[in-house]
C-alpha cells in the first residue's frame, strides 16, 4: 500500500478488504499426541475424548488455520477499518472477493478497497494428489475520480490459476 501515493488521505473508516482463501484446519501433525492418548485410553467416547484428547491439542491449533487471519492481521496493518468480507469457499473466493470490491467501491461504502486471495497448500499433497504451494495476489481498487496514484500500470492478460483463483483478472488502469 505504501506505492499508492495518497492512500493515507482516504480515512480508516473509508478503507475496505476483501479476501478469499480456501478453508484451512492446523497442521495435523500437532493433532497426533491428542489422537494416540485418546485412541490408548481404550474408549472412543466423547467424554473419553473431551477428558484424555482435547488437553493435549495446541491451544492454538485451530487459530493457526483461520481464513481470517490475513484479513485480520492485514486490516490491522494498514488501519482498514470500513467495509471488508472474507471468503473461504476455494476455488471460488478470489473471484467473490473481487466481486465484492467492485461493488462496494462502485457503491461508495468505500473509497479504497485492498482486495485479492490467498492459499497455503503446502502439506495437502495426499489431498491434491500433487505438491501443494502458496501464492497471493492483492490490488487496490479506487473510484475513478480519486486522486490515489500507482504510478504506471501494465496490463495482464493471465493471472494463472492457484488455489482461491479459478479466474483469471486483467489489470488495466
Amino acid at each position: 500500500m505504501e506505492n499508492f501515493l495518497g492512500w493515507k488521505q482516504v480515512p480508516p473508516t473509508r478503507r475496505g478488504m476483501y479476501v478469499g482463501g480456501s478453508p484451512q484446519s492446523g497442521d495435523a501433525e500437532d493433532m497426533i499426541p491428542a489422537m494416540e492418548a485418546w485412541k490408548n485410553s481404550g474408549d472412543l467416547s466423547l467424554q473419553s475424548f473431551t477428558d484424555q484428547a482435547i488437553p493435549l491439542i495446541p491451544p492454538l491449533w485451530l487459530v493457526k488455520g483461520l481464513s481470517n487471519n490475513i484479513l485480520g492481521y492485514a486490516a490491522a496493518q494498514w488501519d482498514l477499518q470500513g467495509d471488508n468480507g472474507n471468503w473461504c469457499d476455494g476455488r471460488k473466493s478470489g473471484a467473490i472477493a473481487l466481486n465484492n470490491a467492485i461493488q462496494a467501491v462502485a457503491e461508495g461504502r468505500v473509497d479504497l478497497a485492498l482486495v485479492g486471495g490467498a492459499d497455503c497448500l503446502v502439506g495437502a499433497d495426499r489431498v491434491l494428489g500433487r505438491p501443494g504451494a502458496e501464492g497471493a495476489a492483492f490490488l487496490v481498487l479506487v473510484p475513478g475520480e480519486s486522486n490515489i496514484s500507482a504510478g504506471e500500470w501494465e496490463e495482464v492478460e493471465e493471472g494463472g490459476e492457484l488455489g482461491a483463483a479459478s479466474v483469471s483478472v486483467g489489470v488495466a488502469r
